[in-house]
């Protein structure tokens, strides 16, 4: 059996979903949603990230007026320093009640 590198508490599911990143300093860029779990998210960027960055990310759902924002804190960054583009793990930061609802409801969906 191969050794896992990690364990994940919550599975990442497969989405095609599209996200504002906003830092505090106002700096923001569109990203794609690679996958989605309850705790955490893989995006595409197109400016590079940092690890340990806190941001905002606003994702666009479909069937949602308002896009769901949640607070997030970048885990690891994958791509050149400085480069035009990379791949980030974030970790969601201080979900409330509802927009966990609306998570665990978007990644039931995707599912299907």
């Amino acid at each position: 059996m191969p050794k896992l590198d990690h364990f994940r508490a919550f599975p990442r599911q497969k989405v095609a979903l599209t996200a504002t990143v906003v830092v505090p300093s106002g700096w923001q860029a569109s990203a794609s949603l690679l996958n989605l779990s309850l705790t955490g998210a893989c995006l595409d960027v197109r400016e590079g990230l940092e690890p340990g960055l806190r941001l905002r990310l606003a994702i666009s759902i479909p069937t949602l007026w308002d896009p769901l924002e949640i607070e997030a804190v970048t885990a690891w960054v994958s791509g050149s320093p400085g480069g035009t583009a990379s791949r980030a793990g974030v970790h969601f930061d201080r979900l409330d009640g509802p927009t966990l609802r609306t998570l665990l409801q978007l990644i039931e969906s995707t599912a299907s």
